[in-house]
């Protein structure tokens, strides 16, 4: 595997390039873990590129639509329903992967809805 580096991606934010990033990277040499996760490309770039976690959700999500020309995407009237709902929760926590549950929307039509469950059973064990 041949090392790769990172541009400077804070330097590209301050001088008010707009950053754009994304992943195609499904375990191929560049990323062998990939798991085509854009909250995995944000982490990277809270970990690698040293951006806060809204900088790079950013990144990955209203600046790459700039970036590539596509139309604002969100929930209101008239915007193109493209997103991906999580938890309430703080971003860090989604950003660090610990909100698995997220419903994946394209075009308005719902393509992946992916919940996990957690049961525990805090009665005592028989001695």
């Amino acid at each position: 595997m041949r090392c790769r580096g990172l541009t400077a991606v804070r330097a590209l934010l301050e001088a008010g390039v707009p950053v754009a990033a994304g992943a195609d990277n499904l375990r191929d040499p560049f990323n062998p873990v990939g798991r085509a996760d854009p909250f995995e490309t944000t982490s990277l770039l809270v970990a690698a590129g040293h951006l806060r976690p809204a900088e790079a959700l950013a990144a990955v999500t209203t600046s790459t639509r700039t970036v590539l020309g596509l139309p604002d995407a969100g929930t209101g009237p008239g915007s193109r329903a493209d997103f991906i709902l999580v938890p309430d929760v703080p971003l860090d926590d989604v950003v660090a992967g610990a909100q698995t549950a997220r419903v994946v929307v394209h075009g308005g039509r719902v393509l992946a809805d992916t919940r996990v469950s957690t049961v525990l059973d805090l009665e005592p064990m028989p001695r």
